[in-house]
């Protein structure tokens, strides 16, 4: 797919109101009712370790040390996948998953691979993750998810950039402290990766209650510095 410049002004909010509603929007900049209606982006929540139980383990040992240096009960750790509706009959499902063992699914849309915990062990499958960009797939583990999606409408323009910023993604070791901010590299980054070098407000998206997402911040702040020397150079 090739490079998409980042128009002027982008759009990024909470789900268009219910057709109850019959008014159109009148906020500068605001998508069509067409637009509306086909470029969406969906957060699915599925709680971690739905496929590799060492990630979940690491995870849920990395969540507890978190929670006893705050002074605060552990909370429930969520992978976030995403589903990008370009229009009514084109999807495309981006998530960092683990590869697993045996040969690689080409047809799950991998663009990408990168180690767990260190690239030292990358060479193994077993310790190795594939970055996904399945067109028309599915979230596999969704029947896991004990919440409804999180739905966000997005111009075109968006969707074409959080398509195609799934192959320009960094490929950091799974589950490593890449800023040195007390986060971690993982599935969840990637999301925020996209989402924010696609102009998406990352405060604008909200974790269900009670539960944490680790690696967002460092997504965020990896797509803001790429932003950054991508405007200096």
């Amino acid at each position: 797919m090739p490079e998409i410049a980042v128009p002027e002004t982008l759009v990024g909010g909470p789900a268009a109101p219910s057709a109850e509603s019959g008014a159109p929007s009148t906020e500068p900049g605001a998508p069509t009712a067409e637009a509306r209606a086909e470029c969406s982006v969906s957060l699915w929540w599925i709680p971690v370790g739905h496929e590799f139980p060492l990630m979940a383990t690491l995870a849920k040992g990395w969540e507890r040390l978190r929670a006893l240096k705050a002074g605060r009960s552990p909370r429930e750790l969520l992978h976030v996948a995403l589903e990008v509706q370009l229009d009514s009959s084109t999807k495309f499902v981006i998530e960092l998953v683990p590869a697993g063992f045996g040969p690689a699914r080409t047809s799950t849309g991998v663009v990408g691979n990168g180690p767990i915990l260190s690239r030292a062990l990358g060479w193994m499958r077993m310790f190795q993750y594939e970055i996904r960009r399945w067109k028309n797939g599915v979230v596999e583990a969704k029947d896991k998810s004990t919440r409804p999606p999180s739905t966000y409408v997005i111009t075109r323009d968006q969707a074409l950039q959080i398509i195609d910023g799934a192959s320009r993604a960094p490929r950091h070791p799974w589950g490593q402290d890449v800023l040195g901010n007390g986060d971690m590299w993982n599935s969840n980054s990637l999301v925020s990766f996209v989402l924010v070098s696609a102009g998406m407000d990352p405060a604008a998206i909200e974790p269900p209650a009670s539960a944490d997402w680790p690696g967002w911040d460092t997504g965020v702040a990896l797509a803001r510095t790429n932003a950054t020397l991508t405007l200096v150079a």
